[in-house]
């Protein structure tokens, strides 16, 4: 049984697919595990989307371009997201999406949505680079890289979204 819970746990962790262990960034949801202990030991797993609905975002502009953070907020509002705080941050050279304790999936569906490749998702900095968060478990923060031009021009590509269930 703990056996189970470990390989779901590792699967939650480096993802399904096989670049690293990461999940594909031509895909827009992102999963969750949970498993289930049947009666006589065994277990299931399964994995659901995650709804983008769910996920508390703030996007903070640390490039300096006027306007960054409100655009890329209606962005992520337009794709589902609760309508996203915004601030912003000191100048930084790269856009970066970190996450609060237990919400990478999160950070990398955000990445995912704003075409940003999952390296630019990181654990949250303590401290963080801008505060009052007011609840937020992911942040966004643009960066003087040009990341983000296709977002803040309004032409943002869109994937399909994909989900997969594995049991065990």
């Amino acid at each position: 049984m703990g056996v189970a819970v470990l390989i779901g746990l590792l699967l939650l962790a480096k993802g399904f697919s096989d670049d690293n262990g990461f999940l594909s960034t031509g895909s827009k949801a992102t999963t969750t595990t949970t498993t289930h202990h049947a009666a006589g030991g065994g277990a299931t797993t399964t994995t659901a989307p995650i709804d983008p609905a769910t996920v508390h975002v703030f996007v903070a502009n640390g490039s300096g371009a006027s306007g960054a953070a409100g655009k890329t907020s209606e962005v992520l509002a337009g794709k589902g997201y609760p309508t996203p705080g915004t601030g912003n941050a000191p100048t930084t050279s790269k856009t970066a999406v970190y996450y609060t304790a237990g919400h990478v999936a999160q950070a990398q569906l955000v990445a995912k949505s704003l075409d940003l490749p999952l390296s630019a998702v990181a654990p949250m900095p303590n401290p963080p680079p801008v505060t009052g968060l007011g609840g937020a478990t992911v942040l966004v923060v643009i960066g003087t890289d040009g990341a983000l031009a296709a977002v803040e021009s309004g032409n943002p590509t869109t994937t399909a979204p994909t989900t997969s269930t594995t049991q065990h």
